[in-house]
């Protein structure tokens, strides 16, 4: 009896083994996946494992996971003994993180393999036909990896630009600079370009997470154009960009997942546009005049801008001077603001006392305009050593600060401004294009850096118009400095590119090309004198 009874209780533990078979379906995985497992997304790999017999769970199993290369050369996974238990089902949904948990860290470098699961019981015993799928891994950014990149640094337009309504029916051109170091390989990196409307009483911030973009494109290089639509042309209104530099997977180079920062620009429609004095500084804005406090206001404020040095055409010592000893609170100053027209800066060396704040409080990047206030009172009577600012680039053509002292609520007490129009600048030219658009009126002021100890006069170069396709004839330069710095002034009035086109230089030594674009630009009536 005894006997039979271990024979009978024999037979039912191997019924019951065989009769725990699992079906796996429906298993897809993702042909191109990202080497770092960790970041595979939900749609990375799936199927279904069903019960064979109906009604009977399948209990005590374990899901076997494993990744081959090339087909038969393991790379990571898990065994039969090390695999976790799977909870008792009928019918289950394998999802990616059921697959990941088996792979633990693992990750994979760039080249072909293939996922396989299969089913096991308590025993080790196979209870499934194993499934494969082929995918492949083609350049593995790994959230390990991503601090050693630099996100996309935007360049134009500056930050808070305000842009004519005539400027923006034609093509805008945005630009940022390339994730560094290059990753491996260079052209799978891609820019995602967005523009977002920020609507009234909105943050910039807001605008960017809550709006959808007015404009969206993906680029591999590091610049793209926008052709405004004619409905968003409007005065007044607000526009942020920003950038994403992206592998194929949608993985980030770089902090904050590859994204650069978030800048802003301006619309202004208005049809006469104040433009400041060219020439002579210190001459008053001319305002209606509200009283006789009024009209005595930018002669109660100065401001003096020194050089830092002769050899220096980009920094700038500043200070503020208030004379105003009134006691009408419309003309006591809180802040000083200056806005860079035709430059931006990118330093600023603070040298103002202790209870000052300045906005924006760091750099870069770059911006168009700064603001300093007293944070605990007015701004003093007497001199105020505010700055050393440092321009950007200062271009050829003259570099205005407009001014501006405020009271406490905000509204401008006196504004003027300061033009740069004695300095004459130079654009540095590589043989290395940079895509970077000048601008010029009738001159090209460029300097080359010429190191060879040979040295060379024989320069020639073309123009061609961008807009056309219109290359002029190869031209001879005559230089009669041939070694270490070279400037050159070359008029471009009579060339194929006209105003308000833009076009290319490519001026020639004997041993290399060098590249510039650049963009003529209209004179402008801005004063009665001028006229």
């Amino acid at each position: 009896m005894k006997a039979a009874f271990l024979v009978v209780a024999t037979l039912f533990l191997v019924t019951n083994t065989f009769s725990q078979q699992v079906t796996i379906s429906a298993f897809t995985v993702k042909h191109e996946l990202p080497g770092d497992i960790s970041v595979w997304g939900a749609d990375a790999a799936n199927g279904v494992a069903t019960g064979s017999v109906q009604g009977r769970p399948i209990e005590n199993s374990k899901m076997v996971v494993k990744v081959f290369r090339n087909g038969n050369s393991l790379v990571c996974g898990n065994t039969p003994q090390s695999a976790q238990t799977v909870p008792g089902f009928t019918n289950k949904i394998i999802r990616t993180t059921d697959i990941t948990a088996g792979l633990s860290d693992c990750i994979l470098q760039p080249g072909e393999y293939t996922l396989c699961i299969e089913f096991f019981d308590i025993e080790s015993i196979s209870i499934s036909k194993a499934q494969c799928r082929d995918f492949k891994v083609v350049n593995p950014i790994t959230p390990r990896e991503q601090g050693k990149y630099t996100a996309p640094i935007l360049v134009s337009p500056v930050n808070r630009a305000i842009i004519k309504c005539e400027d923006l029916k034609k093509p805008l051109i945005l630009r940022w600079t390339p994730v560094v170091p290059p990753p491996p390989p260079v052209n799978d990196v891609i820019y995602t370009v967005r523009v977002y409307e920020v609507y009234k009483d909105q943050e910039i911030a807001q605008a960017i997470n809550a709006n959808p973009p007015v404009f969206e494109k993906e680029v591999k290089t590091t610049q793209t154009i926008w052709l405004m639509p004619g409905d968003l042309i409007i005065n007044g209104r607000t526009f942020a960009w920003s950038v994403q530099a992206t592998n194929k997977e949608g993985m980030g180079y770089g902090d904050n997942s590859g994204r650069s920062e978030i800048w802003s620009f301006d619309v202004n429609c208005e049809k006469k546009i104040q433009e400041p004095p060219r020439d002579k500084p210190g001459t008053d804005v001319k305002e209606p005049v509200k009283n006789k406090e009024d009209s005595l206001s930018c002669k109660k404020f100065k401001v003096e801008l020194k050089r830092l040095s002769n050899g220096d055409s980009i920094s700038f010592k500043i200070k503020i001077v208030n004379n105003y000893k009134g006691s009408d609170l419309n003309y006591i100053p809180k802040s000083f603001k200056i806005k860079i027209k035709n430059d931006s800066v990118i330093a600023v060396i603070d040298s103002m006392p202790a209870n000052w704040a300045r906005t924006p409080s760091k750099f870069p990047p770059g911006s168009s305009a700064v603001i300093w206030s007293g944070s605990q009172g007015d701004i003093p009577n007497g001199e105020t050593n505010l700055a050393i600012i440092h321009f950007g680039k200062p271009t050829a053509n003259p570099v205005y600060i407009i001014y501006e002292w405020l009271n406490k609520d905000g509204k401008t007490i006196c504004k003027d401004s300061i033009a740069f129009s004695q300095t004459q600048f130079y654009y540095s030219i590589s043989s290395e294009y940079s895509g970077e658009v000048i601008e010029a009126k009738d001159t090209l002021f460029l300097q080359v850096e010429n190191n060879y100890s040979s040295g060379s006069n024989k320069f020639t170069y073309t123009i061609k118009n961008l807009s056309n396709n219109k290359t002029s004839l190869l031209t001879k330069l005559d230089i009669k400095n041939n070694q270490g710095l070279i400037r050159i002034a070359l008029p471009i009035q009579n060339s194929v590119v006209g105003k308000g086109e833009t076009g290319i230089l490519t001026l020639c030594d004997y041993k290399k090309y060098y590249y510039i674009n650049f963009k003529r630009i209209t004179d402008k009536v801005t004063n009665d004198r001028e006229k």
